[in-house]
């Protein structure tokens, strides 16, 4: 599932509109709607914002990703990887091992939430 149609379900079930999230997170409706809409690639700032607005981990977003392809098919967005364009397959080469290294930095962050909420629990016991 990509990252704006996991963003709309979450939204979906927090009850937040567009114009709310844009509100909060002071982005322009019309931009919002873009990247939800996938007709604007979201920067790494909109997708944290995002993320705190509606109270889940930013690696949230990633998790189940490992069968999407790492270019997006028919894409009108400039820059953007297709299977037609002249460098694909260097292009795609880049692509995952720009995926690869994000991956490992989820896996890296997981665990260093795994480790901040083991010790905060380590923490109340010895305050009990």
């Amino acid at each position: 599932m990509s990252i704006s149609l996991k963003i709309k379900e979450l939204l979906k079930d927090k009850k937040i509109t567009y114009k709310e999230l844009s509100t909060l997170t002071n982005i322009h409706e019309k931009t919002v709607a873009n990247y939800l809409n996938d007709k604007t690639p979201m920067p790494v700032n909109a997708l944290i914002a995002i993320a705190q607005i509606i109270e889940v981990p930013v690696y949230s977003f990633f998790e189940d990703m490992e069968n999407e392809k790492p270019y997006l098919e028919n894409s009108k967005i400039p820059g953007t990887i297709r299977e037609d364009d002249a460098g694909y397959q260097k292009n795609a080469g880049n692509q995952r091992m720009k995926i690869e290294m994000l991956k490992k930095e989820i896996a890296y962050l997981k665990a260093l939430l795994k480790s901040k909420d083991e010790l905060i629990e380590v923490l109340k016991k010895k305050n009990e």
